[in-house]
């Protein structure tokens, strides 16, 4: 199963770091995309934990289509609207946006 994994962390835009979560599974490949940046206060708390000697903790993988190299053409724009929201500007890498709405761009394809 895990060459499917794989592809669908592809397919879905996921950026993370393999190996920094000590409870990850095996996986064929690196993702495609590399970690997104902690927010400024997450990143305060990362450096507390470490200090205190604290391990395991790490970016979590998120599949979202952003590219912090190149903010100009990155589709997210890390607004304040997308915990547990659907992105108002489509830039969450789920279902909806990255398989359903390309399939009904098809004329063959329908609701």
């Amino acid at each position: 199963m895990e060459p499917y994994y794989t592809q669908a962390e592809n397919l879905y835009h996921v950026h993370g770091n393999r190996g920094e979560d000590p409870t990850e599974p095996w996986a064929s490949a690196p993702y495609r995309y590399p970690a997104v940046s902690h927010e400024p206060r997450i990143q305060h708390l990362a450096e507390d934990f470490q200090r205190a000697g604290l391990k395991n903790h790490f970016i979590w993988p998120l599949g979202i289509m952003i590219d912090e190299k190149n903010s100009q053409t990155s589709a997210c724009i890390r607004c304040n609207t997308c915990d547990g929201h659907p992105c108002l500007i489509n830039a969450k890498a789920d279902a909806q946006v990255v398989c359903v709405d390309p399939a009904l761009k098809h004329e063959k394809v329908r609701c």
